[in-house]
């Protein structure tokens, strides 16, 4: 069995080509038949009658022979004229020329079916001659009475090998059956060579190489596409295998972190190195510290266990004026510090700013938002919260006056574990805030963009589907 489809292709298509060729051939073949058979009967015809008007037979002249020529050539034959003339008892009168070819004489065996009194072509094989012959009959006709017969004999593969030699329809058929199939051999290696060459560039990245980079230079669409495609997925996956590194070297970095200062601390305790008021203050230091090592872990399990399935949702109906307000007050509240100021601004393109939504969700998307924010303030700033109406869509529109986010990191910012390139050096987490909270978003049928990446105006905006009641 083929195995690959490619050359199953090729096959197929010069398997048609052959049929093509085959079914022309016999086509041809019936046709120069026909052709012949006719051309018989018409020189069967002619003689008959040039016999009847002499008496029976042919007039011995110099002449009969260019006569006899010039018929054969009106009426597509080929080969010198072969003929006999019988009596009514199937005896030979007469026979052109005096020395006919070997085998043509002995015809007593078809006699029957030559006699018939009509005009017919019939096939004959002579006992000792390998050479296929076809017989015209023709009856010659003297007032009406049928006083002999008119052979003429003609070798069946005469006609066959003007065909297949000299048919210059054969001949161009021939031609193009090998244009044909060498068109088919040249476009199948043409598809073969760029699907090898995608296969092999697939071994290589099943093997962790990305750097791969196929040739583009593809007229045909579908192989451009292809091979395009393939290098923008070598691409990703590159970025991506950049990005687990980043991930293994941060999430060691942040969760090393609290335990390398746990053990610190208690080492301190135990050692005694401390005072009394001392070591209560480095337990609650540890403490602290454990919280934050556990609320990693569980962010992480958290974020896993979303990923793997649907984020549940649990809407109902709220006003999401309020609810964005008692989010921002609530966050406030938690923070230890007055770098970072909140404000909230609601346009007037909207009344009734009621919903059908999640509001845990939502605040989990605006508190990660908020974090993000104050990682991105390096001493005070602002956060301004936008809650305004488009369409059918409601957007929460969160802007800082933070460091910015480069626009060489637009694609990168949802990517899970992405830490920035400027915060690594200054924020703590996972890099999971944002993927989630995009997650989130999604699950609550909207979405969570990049609207402005400028320093002192970044802009995240979350974008909520328009449900004034239960569905």
């Amino acid at each position: 069995m083929v195995k690959y489809w490619s050359i199953r292709y090729f096959l197929i298509i010069s398997l048609c080509l052959a049929v093509m060729m085959i079914t022309s051939l016999y086509i041809m073949r019936t046709t120069a038949n026909q052709k012949q058979t006719r051309g018989l009967e018409a020189m069967a015809r002619d003689v008959a009658s040039m016999a009847a008007d002499n008496g029976g037979i042919l007039h011995k002249s110099p002449t009969l022979h260019n006569t006899l020529e010039t018929l054969v050539k009106r009426h597509g034959l080929s080969g010198r004229p072969i003929l006999f003339i019988l009596d009514n008892n199937g005896r030979i009168k007469q026979q052109e020329p005096s020395n006919p070819p070997e085998g043509t004489t002995q015809f007593d065996a078809v006699l029957p079916q030559i006699m018939t009194g009509s005009a017919h072509v019939l096939k004959f094989k002579p006992a000792d001659n390998d050479v296929p012959y076809m017989i015209a009959v023709h009856p010659i006709l003297q007032k009406s009475t049928v006083t002999g017969y008119l052979l003429y004999f003609e070798k069946k593969q005469t006609k066959l090998k003007e065909l297949f030699v000299n048919s210059p329809r054969f001949i161009l058929l021939s031609v193009f059956f090998l244009i044909g199939w060498g068109t088919v051999y040249t476009m199948t290696r043409r598809l073969i060579s760029p699907i090898r060459e995608v296969a092999e560039a697939a071994k290589q990245v099943v093997a962790g190489s990305y750097d791969i980079h196929l040739n583009k230079a593809y007229k045909e669409e579908e192989i451009y596409e292809l091979t395009h495609s393939f290098n923008e997925m070598a691409n990703r996956l590159s970025h991506l295998d950049a990005l687990r590194s980043q991930l293994l070297t941060g999430i060691t970095k942040e969760l090393k972190s609290p335990v390398v200062s746990i053990h610190r601390k208690i080492q301190a305790v135990k050692n005694r190195e401390v005072s009394s008021e001392e070591k209560y203050e480095y337990l609650e230091a540890s403490l602290e510290e454990s919280r934050r090592l556990q609320s990693m872990v569980e962010h992480l399990l958290e974020f896993n266990r979303y990923i793997t399935s649907e984020v549940s949702i649990a809407r109902e109906n709220c006003d999401l004026d309020t609810l964005v307000a008692d989010i921002i007050d609530r966050w406030s509240t938690n923070q230890h510090d007055d770098k970072l100021k909140v404000v909230q601004h609601t346009a007037n393109d909207r009344k009734d700013w009621k919903t059908w939504t999640d509001p845990m969700r939502i605040e989990q998307i605006l508190v990660n938002l908020f974090n993000n924010a104050k990682d991105a303030v390096i001493t005070e700033g602002t956060i301004s919260v936008l809650l305004q109406h488009e369409s059918n869509e409601i957007r929460i529109h969160v802007r800082d006056t933070g460091r910015g986010i480069s626009q060489e990191e637009y694609v990168d910012v949802f990517e899970p574990f992405y830490r920035g390139r400027d915060n690594k050096p200054h924020a703590h987490g996972l890099g999971i805030g944002l993927p989630f909270s995009r997650l989130i978003a999604r699950s609550l049928g909207g979405d969570l963009v990049l609207t402005d990446g400028t320093p002192g105006k970044t802009t995240f905006t979350v974008i909520l589907s328009s449900y004034p009641m239960a569905l």
